[in-house]
């Protein structure tokens, strides 16, 4: 089996001949029919370039060389084929945030997952963060690629323990595919936005503010009720100094 190739790629087909003291031209057939010719130069080896492969560029290539003799012109026999296989593009991936709302709290867990279509044989995932990729270095963070039971799709998640405020922004993520011993990049998948929950839980200083009022008011009774108490004692006294001053009187 030949090469494979993505829709929108290039590829460049090269003809080597063996070496002669004459100008050569080297044509460049598909499926026996000739598609193009270079022109005649002192060059044992010419390229021809497809660019942007579509689907109707799979099939078999061959080339020859002539070299041009007083009177006549020589051809040589066609090269062994070569076989080219166009395929589509890789589909876009799909990123997933957990929490869904991506909005993340302190100290809970972000999970971001890239989702990948299809048997991708041998393949990477990648991760970025405003256009950055991310690569764990530490316990913070952690990839892991795992393939679906039925194989339809291909899973990896990036997994943030423990979320801070330095795991927000716009995430992307995208895959590769060896095809032919070369890495074919996707697509970037849609960006998902994660923002920092700002909001504060302030129910306990609400239960706080009331202590000192209520310790206040506390205090307060405490020293009403100690003034009255004083005040009765006082009223005791006066009451019965009195009486002791009416009994010596008469």
């Amino acid at each position: 089996m030949g090469p494979e190739f993505t829709t929108g790629e290039s590829v460049t087909l090269t003809c080597s001949a063996p070496r002669w003291e004459k100008k050569m031209q080297f044509c460049f057939l598909k499926a026996r029919e000739q598609m193009a010719c270079t022109r005649q130069a002192l060059e044992d080896s010419q390229s021809y370039q497809i660019g942007r492969l579509g689907m109707e560029d799979s099939g078999s290539y061959t080339c020859m060389y002539r070299v041009a003799e007083p009177g006549q012109e020589i051809s040589s026999l066609e090269s062994q084929p070569i076989s080219i296989r166009v395929t589509d593009s890789l589909p876009q991936p799909l990123l997933i945030v957990d929490p869904s709302s991506g909005v993340v709290n302190e100290g809970l867990p972000l999970l971001i997952t890239c989702v990948a279509p299809g048997d991708l044989g041998t393949w990477s995932f990648h991760f970025y963060k405003d256009g950055t990729e991310i690569v764990p270095r530490d316990k913070a963070s952690d990839i892991s690629t795992m393939k679906s039971v039925a194989g339809s799709m291909n899973i990896s998640v990036l997994s943030i323990p423990q979320a801070g405020p330095n795991n927000t922004g716009e995430f992307t993520c995208g895959y590769e595919k060896n095809l032919s011993g070369r890495w074919i990049q996707s697509s970037r998948s849609q960006a998902v936005t994660v923002t920092w929950n700002v909001t504060r839980n302030y129910n306990w200083r609400g239960w706080a503010l009331p202590l000192p009022l209520v310790a206040g008011c506390g205090g307060g009774g405490a020293i009403l009720g100690l003034l009255a108490l004083l005040g009765c004692c006082c009223c005791r006294r006066k009451k019965k100094a009195t009486g002791s001053s009416k009994t010596a009187t008469g």
